[in-house]
């Protein structure tokens, strides 16, 4: 099993995307507000491979649409203090409840359903 997730910034044409990591590694959070210039939407994706035979890959997409705050807010890792998710006011970096609406806990989320009832239909 491995996880993978990017930030996808809509005027930036889909940037930083698979390079995210590489990007907040170089110009960081800052560097990123410095590129945005009118259209702050963005998606963060998340997809989980699993595999436990070979040729028998299965995927787990998840997404947030969102907004790229103005500035820097809060403290947490990565892009959470830039990214204000949907319907909400504050970033990731700010939300208590950020593990229950993140990316990451939807594709996880998607993956443990799918393996629960997986491992019922072998259990039968």
């Amino acid at each position: 099993m491995i996880e993978d997730d990017g930030l996808f910034i809509n005027s930036l044409n889909g940037f930083p995307g698979p390079y995210s990591s590489f990007v907040f590694k170089t110009i960081g959070n800052e560097g990123i507000l410095k590129l945005i210039r009118s259209k702050r939407t963005a998606t963060f994706q998340s997809v989980i491979a699993y595999c436990e035979k070979k040729d028998d890959v299965q995927l787990f997409k998840a997404e947030v649409n969102g907004k790229i705050s103005q500035k820097l807010v809060g403290k947490k890792w990565g892009y959470d203090p830039i990214f204000i998710p949907e319907g909400q006011t504050k970033t990731y970096a700010q939300l208590e409840e950020k593990n229950l609406i993140s990316h990451r806990y939807l594709a996880i989320k998607k993956f443990a359903n799918w393996y629960l009832h997986t491992q019922e239909l072998n259990d039968r």
